[in-house]
């Protein structure tokens, strides 16, 4: 009996220092935050869909501008859910994978629309092409290679 307390606290003491390093502004989840939008994966996407190539600096320009404003929409929509954040501790990666994905979503949708780029089936492709060339660093973050489900 004693052997399983002493497992169960120290298995709960990790769990708690892991939950508290996902929160870490220096962590691996605000790295995603804002280093998701990478110019050479977002022109590769580009270039696969083929977008004019005189479009290619100016969307990955907008996309690092806006970026940086990621980690504050993700609180305040996180906040909003009216229930517990999946960014407190304990972290819920999958639920707070899900809705770094929805904002990232939004905000390359938002871009490309600004550039005359609609064909959302088109978006969501060059989307999942971005998120799929990080995922071993999604992995190693969220444990999953998908932001989300």
């Amino acid at each position: 009996m004693r052997y399983l307390t002493i497992l169960l606290v120290c298995l709960g003491l990790m769990g708690m220092s892991k939950g508290h390093a996902w929160l870490d502004d220096r962590g691996c989840f605000r790295d995603l935050q804002v280093h998701f939008f990478e110019p050479l994966w977002v022109t590769q996407a580009l270039s696969l869909h083929q977008i004019f190539q005189s479009q290619w600096d100016p969307i990955n320009s907008k996309l690092q501008d806006r970026v940086r404003d990621v980690p504050t929409i993700l609180k305040q929509r996180a906040n909003r859910r009216g229930y517990s954040s999946p960014l407190e501790n304990p972290f819920q990666p999958i639920a707070a994978g899900e809705l770094l994905r929805q904002i990232l979503l939004e905000m390359f949708t938002q871009v490309l629309n600004e550039s005359n780029i609609t064909n959302q089936s088109d978006i969501e492709e060059m989307f999942a092409y971005i998120e799929q060339q990080q995922r071993e660093r999604i992995k190693a973050c969220l444990g999953t290679t998908k932001l989300g489900k």
